[in-house]
């Protein structure tokens, strides 16, 4: 009897503030959803919890009249002036998307990450040849080598942090520990922010000392560059963050797409009205002013996307957690970057110049197909670190069914460049003049090894989002070990189609080991054929 007297009286409490103040409430689904702002019946809804209830959980969670109301939006903006009584009605859940729809969905946006990142990839590629013809020769070498010294201080500076917030963020708020999320998120931020400001600084007192060379403007390129650097750091932990709440294709297109067309209608529109070369230190201002309006437009959708808890729950200390996750990370990033580069230095010291020159071409076209898979990868990331408490459960349907259909559609994407480069591959290679028409052999073997890593899924990624990094790093280092012994078999006989055997050798037996030793790790089967198996396996034993 009293605690229904309690829910009577918590109703009305809600039912007078909502007619003194016209405010209008939205249902809560879940804990990580939007809670509404606080107005006077938010405070009456804490005083009188449900008998037994936990502040902690939130005070919409601890009130009877969150399991039994809603209020409508349409029929309080048309009622506005209606008794408040009439604008509540029995709560009924909404129905939830099925499994096999969300997934269907995953892959949608796997490929549409895809797309957008192909196109932002072509359209950075399209900003440096407007550069070239709208610069002198010795203004776009500045702007040049100062974009690459910046993305080396970007990977240093970030300090794999984006990684880290996807992987805490997205398993603390499935967990429901906001304040978890948010103290990871915080803690990455000054990190990166503290680490780039070292850099930047250091970087401009060795230009002032004249250690960076004594060229017209390059002090003023270095200042700029340094001041480039904060934003840049903090775009990559603000995509990871939307990475971590499953807008991945928004903070592509945010940071891949948007941000070369906004440099080529700023760029282009200068040109246009001064008709003369554009000055290093004009281009790096504008890359400076697109970073500090990204990193705006990144916070802005952050801001939408996140739980209203976010903003009312204080941060929690998860440092010592995030950078031993950071040093896994950063070792699976140097193992890879190792391995993308062995074949490039061992061809480089071994092999002819002609070799090179056509090996640097068919491994230009080969990181499209990277780029693709690690599109599809970042999809399938904050959704496989959701499920992580139910692998440690025991219960891995979910996550397997995800890492096999991702594995399917990476797949297929390496088959489709396979075919493409087969086909196109020739002309391809003439873009780059005459003399590399031999590229188009080694293109097509290592796309060839890419194909056929593919079929054993993404286990190292699987891995090191589950906390063993060292699956990764140990599968790369046996792959970049294969690779060396054979580039120093191969080339010497069969040039740069060696190297491309080599390569592709290295990579799939990486991608095997990851395989193998996530399946006794984790149970999960990341290979293309792990549901049809189980599928057979069900039927066999019904």
């Amino acid at each position: 009897m009293q605690s229904v007297m309690r829910g009577r009286w918590t109703d009305a409490a809600y039912c007078a503030g909502l007619a003194l103040h016209g405010r209008e409430i939205e249902r809560i689904r879940r804990p990580t959803e939007a809670l509404p702002r606080p107005h006077v019946f938010y405070a009456l809804q804490l005083l009188l919890p449900a008998p037994g209830a936990s502040l902690t959980q939130g005070p919409f969670a601890a009130s009877p009249l969150n399991a039994r109301l809603t209020l409508r939006r349409t029929a309080h903006r048309e009622n506005r002036h209606a008794p408040a009584w009439r604008l509540l009605r029995p709560m009924s859940p909404s129905p939830e998307p099925s499994h096999k729809t969300s997934l269907l969905r995953r892959i949608g946006s796997a490929w549409l990450n895809v797309v957008a990142k192909l196109g932002g990839t072509a359209l950075s590629f399209g900003v440096y040849i407007a550069l070239a013809r709208w610069m002198s020769p010795e203004a776009f070498a500045e702007v040049v080598v100062m974009l690459t010294w910046l993305a080396i201080a970007t990977a240093f500076g970030g300090l794999s942090m984006p990684l880290v917030v996807v992987r805490h963020v997205a398993e603390n708020l499935a967990a429901g520990q906001v304040g978890v999320a948010r103290g990871t998120y915080r803690f990455a931020l000054a990190a990166i922010v503290a680490v780039s400001l070292s850099l930047g600084g250091l970087a401009v007192v060795l230009a002032a000392l004249g250690w960076l060379g004594s060229t017209p403007g390059r002090f003023m390129s270095v200042t700029i560059t340094a001041a480039l650097l904060v934003p840049s750091v903090v775009l990559t932990v603000q995509t990871g963050l939307l990475q971590a709440l499953k807008q991945v294709v928004l903070a592509e297109l945010l940071t891949n797409t948007v941000r070369p067309i906004l440099l080529l209608i700023g760029l282009g529109g200068l040109w246009l009205a001064t008709r003369s070369p554009l000055a290093a230190s004009t281009v790096l201002a504008a890359y400076l002013l697109t970073a500090l309006l990204l990193v705006t437009a990144l916070w802005w959708k952050a801001r939408q996307a996140l739980p209203a808890a976010w903003r009312i729950t204080s941060p929690e200390d998860n440092r010592r957690a995030a950078m031993h996750t950071a040093m896994g990370f950063m070792l699976v990033m140097i193992a890879a970057a190792l391995n993308e580069r062995v074949d490039m230095l061992l061809l480089g010291a071994t092999g002819r110049p002609e070799d090179i020159g056509a090996y640097a071409v068919a491994t230009r076209f080969g990181q499209a197909i990277i780029v693709a898979v690690n599109a599809v990868s970042a999809v399938m990331a904050p959704h496989f670190v959701e499920q992580l408490q139910a692998i440690k459960d025991g219960r891995t349907a979910a996550a397997q069914d995800l890492v096999s259909r991702t594995a399917r559609t990476t797949l297929w994407l390496c088959l489709l460049a396979l075919v493409f480069f087969a086909l196109l591959g020739p002309w391809l290679a003439a873009l780059f003049g005459p003399h590399y028409g031999h590229a188009y052999l080694p293109l097509v073997v290592l796309a060839g090894g890419q194909a056929l890593a593919a079929l054993f899924g993404p286990a190292a990624l699987a891995c090191t989002l589950a906390g063993s990094p060292r699956v990764a790093v140990a599968s790369l280092l046996a792959g970049i070990a294969t690779n060396a012994v054979l580039n120093l078999v191969l080339v010497p006989r069969f040039g740069a189609t060696g190297a491309a055997a080599a390569t592709a050798c290295g990579t799939v037996l990486a991608a095997g080991l990851s395989w193998l030793r996530t399946r006794q790790m984790l149970g999960i089967d990341s290979s293309v054929l792990a549901s049809r198996q189980s599928a057979v396996i069900t039927s066999a034993a019904s």
